[in-house]
């Protein structure tokens, strides 16, 4: 074969790749492939750097320095992955395996020889003979039922690219027609989130709302004339066709949905602010609340509702529980509990089953299961519809969710002393996948962090400069969040979900001396060492509200800290003060002395998750200064600016530290983020 040859083979296998369903919707990913087949093609594959491919496909300006900007490096293997499940499917047999190898950005092409042997010729047997005769009336049989007419032909499920602007879009809601969809997207300019409306088949969106302020979590009502949706935390609604909104009620969470004769909507509600969320249902006519659910005073709530076709069943999310409950009676079964999140349920059309999204297996996917299903029986994946999957919504045999994809790394920035200014910033932990909650040893020189990279979320420990990397935990699907050192060095503690419940748990590095710390019906999370090592503080609502708590590391009886609230806590090493986020509507920083005493309030806000206690001070985001990152000094008590995070965090996976000795902060921060709408047509 010469090379002309070869290079239409190559381009017919790369236009065949690119117009699979493992490449519908991945316009950046397409572009990536065809630029590096047709440059290879053409004998420039030599010139294929980073720095070239993140300039002429993801149009970086001038100052683009791959050390510091991830977007090629991510985006090549995410390419390698989609190529190897191509060929794993539906690129078995092609004639044409196009691969970029690991460590370039080339494309290579490998040429299968397709032409088998022609067997030797040999005079069949008697035996053969009659087989021969049997095959060929068994042919004949399956001739005909091949061509007589059908009874019904399906065709199979395909995947439709909804949205693929610039910017991020979320939570589609599907016309009662299945024709449009309703979603959030925060415009070309990506600078807020409005409500807008497009037809499935194309064409441009309609917009039908545009408020400075955050608008999302539509849901489409059942006669198609109205949508209703969150408008900052109060629910509006406004006409399909565009028009004036008018406010409806206010609700305590981004979820929404209407009973299916259109006169009343599903909302998350509270009546106090210490209580866990419950469902309540609001007459569209009238305005008048009433209470559908009432969770456990110490679980974290309900959310997510979805009502059955007929009205009679409300399904929704109870912490990791699928729940389904009759309307106006009964209690609550679940029909699975999960050691994972949940992000959406729908129903199918019939009733009978319901369709969530989980990471049950690692990144979001959806399932399904039967609305009556037993304990013992197990949901199923929904055939056709890829990873990173939320949010489902569907009409008739259309299926629309989110696919949302983020890359967060965990990046170090350097404090010059005494000045307290920004030094060097460098990113020293990443993979394609999140790596978050990262944390100095006492001593420095060794980091905890949380990541996923093997599929589900783990601990990991590397020394200062992301060597040595070690796992020292396999929950394997159960949450596992904010690891600590302990002031040896020996252990970490951490929490977890997976006993059913958040607890906190303490593990060797060896990774195999675990244990168990609590076991409250109860959430105990965020656990923190005292700097003698004998006390583990942490946050539990066992006594009817979020407070601090201590108990002993080798483990006892736990004793209460707080009376007025608090969500974590850190004694800052030499300060002798114990120092604590309080919850509210702003949760601010307050500290009381180690040993007990008056409290007193050191900052008026401050983020769970994004703050630290040393000797020089105490370091924390500022998310209302641009992510600024800022140290209060405790004896003047003067603030000063160390730095920016440069992109933003991912407040589902936190992470902040700064090294005993002030000069170096950790942080994670979101390196690639995109979220785009996809359809599932010919759903059943």
């Amino acid at each position: 074969m010469n090379d002309g040859a070869k290079a239409g083979l190559a381009r017919t296998e790369m236009d065949k790749i690119l117009s699979s369903q493992h490449f519908l919707g991945q316009g950046r990913l397409s572009q990536f492939l065809r630029f590096a087949v047709n440059e290879s093609i053409e004998g420039r594959a030599g010139q294929i750097k980073e720095y070239v491919v993140g300039m002429e496909v993801y149009q970086r300006d001038a100052a683009y320095d791959p050390r510091t900007d991830s977007i090629v490096r991510v985006e090549a293997s995410k390419l390698r992955a989609r190529l190897a499940q191509y060929y794993e499917c539906e690129g078995r047999a092609d004639a044409v395996v196009i691969s970029i190898p690991k460590g370039a950005y080339a494309a290579r092409f490998e040429y299968r020889e397709s032409q088998p042997e022609r067997p030797a010729y040999r005079r069949p047997s008697a035996r053969a003979s009659i087989l021969a005769g049997l095959g060929l009336a068994l042919a004949a049989s399956v001739l005909w039922l091949a061509l007589r007419p059908a009874v019904e032909s399906l065709p199979p499920p395909r995947m439709l690219p909804l949205t693929s602007f610039p910017g991020r879009e979320f939570r589609p809601s599907l016309s009662p027609d299945g024709k449009q969809a309703a979603f959030s997207w925060n415009g070309e300019r990506e600078d807020n989130y409005d409500i807008y409306v497009k037809l499935i088949e194309g064409g441009s969106p309609l917009r039908l709302t545009s408020s400075p302020e955050w608008e999302g979590a539509p849901a489409w009502s059942p006669r198609g004339t109205e949508i209703a949706f969150l408008r900052g935390s109060d629910v509006y609604l406004i006409s399909s066709l565009g028009g004036p909104a008018h406010k409806l009620t206010a609700a305590k969470g981004a979820y929404l949905a209407w009973t299916p004769d259109g006169r009343s909507l599903a909302i998350m509600d509270r009546d106090l602010p210490s209580e866990p969320t419950h469902l309540s249902l609001v007459s569209i006519a009238t305005g008048e609340i009433q209470r559908l659910t009432s969770p456990p005073s110490h679980g974290p709530g309900d959310c997510a509702p979805a009502f059955s076709p007929d009205g009679r069943t409300l399904a929704f999310v109870r912490g990791g529980s699928l729940c389904v409950q009759p309307v106006g009676r009964g209690q609550p079964r679940c029909l699975l509990t999960e050691l994972a999140e949940i992000g959406g349920v729908a129903w199918t059309p019939s009733g009978k089953e319901l369709v969530f999204s989980s990471t049950r297996g690692g990144d979001f996917q959806l399932w399904r299961i039967p609305a009556g299903a037993a304990p013992e029986v197990k949901p199923q994946l929904v055939a056709g519809a890829g990873e990173n999957a939320s949010h489902p919504s569907i009409s008739g045999a259309r299926l629309a969710y989110q696919r949302v994809v983020y890359d967060v790394n965990i990046w170090r920035m350097a404090v010059a002393a005494p000045r307290g200014t920004a030094g060097a910033i460098s990113r020293i932990i990443a993979s394609t996948r999140s790596d978050f909650a990262a944390q100095y040893s006492r001593d420095g020189q060794r980091i905890a962090f949380v990541s996923d990279r093997t599929g589900n979320p783990e601990i990991w420990v590397c020394d200062r400069d992301a060597t040595n990397f070690l796992q020292v935990t396999s929950f394997r699907g159960a949450s596992v969040l904010s690891p600590q050192w302990s002031p040896d060095g020996s252990r970490i503690a951490f929490d977890s979900n997976a006993a059913g419940s958040d607890d906190l748990y303490v593990v060797g590095l060896d990774g195999v001396s675990l244990r168990r710390l609590t076991n409250e019906d109860s959430s105990d999370s965020r656990p923190s060492w005292s700097h003698e090592g004998r006390w583990i503080y942490f946050c539990s609502d066992r006594s009817g509200s979020p407070q601090i708590w201590k108990i002993p590391a080798e483990g006892g009886s736990a004793v209460q800290v707080t009376r007025n609230g608090g969500l974590e806590a850190f004694e800052a090493p030499g300060a002798d003060r114990l120092f604590y986020v309080k919850p509210g509507a702003r949760q601010s920083l307050w500290s009381i002395p180690a040993g007990g005493g008056n409290e007193e309030q050191v900052l008026e806000v401050v983020r769970p998750g994004y703050w630290a206690a040393t000797k020089q001070g105490v370091y924390f985001v500022d998310f209302a200064e641009a992510n600024a990152i800022k140290r209060l000094a405790l004896v003047s008590g003067q603030t000063s600016l160390i730095g920016r995070i440069p992109r933003d965090v991912f407040h589902k996976r936190p992470g902040f530290s700064a090294s005993v000795d002030g000069r170096s902060v950790l942080f994670s921060q979101i390196d690639h983020f995109e979220a785009d709408l996809i359809v599932l047509d010919n759903f059943r």
